[in-house]
């Protein structure tokens, strides 16, 4: 409704950049405990794993997260806990990249096969570097 009237483009732009503004001024580690700490427990093994992994990407300060995956469950699970950097959905599914462009956080990359993670990682940071959704520079971090 408060997109309706003469200015509808521009009421839509308004509300994208305060949503915007309100999540840039979320604190990782404050917005996972909230998350955490109302989530009903015990928590399914899938939503543990979604859980530890953006607890991991704060701790190590990642740039980008990446699930592969050809339904929503998982990156949904990741994206509830509002990890601070850009979760990139690696799926052959359409429905699924489709469904990611309405999902807080998650940025859609559609291919027609997937083989492993060790030889599609490479195009998946091509498509972040390209996108320019995390700055990505060469390196193992401070593991190697």
């Amino acid at each position: 409704e408060t997109a309706n009237g003469a200015l509808p483009a521009k009421a839509v732009a308004t509300m994208t950049a305060i949503t915007r503004n309100a999540e840039e001024g979320l604190e990782g580690d404050l917005t996972y405990q909230n998350v955490w700490n109302n989530t009903p427990k015990p928590v399914s093994p899938l939503e543990a794993v979604a859980s530890g992994s953006v607890k991991a990407c704060l701790d190590m300060g990642a740039m980008a997260m990446v699930v592969y995956t050809d339904v929503m469950l998982p990156a949904t699970l990741v994206s509830k806990y509002k990890p601070p950097v850009p979760i990139v959905v690696v799926t052959t599914n359409p429905s699924v990249a489709a469904h990611c462009n309405v999902v807080s956080g998650l940025v859609p990359m559609l291919l027609d096969t997937v083989t492993t993670s060790r030889e599609t990682m490479p195009l998946v940071i091509n498509t972040i570097r390209k996108l320019g959704i995390a700055d990505l520079v060469a390196g193992g971090g401070a593991g190697g």
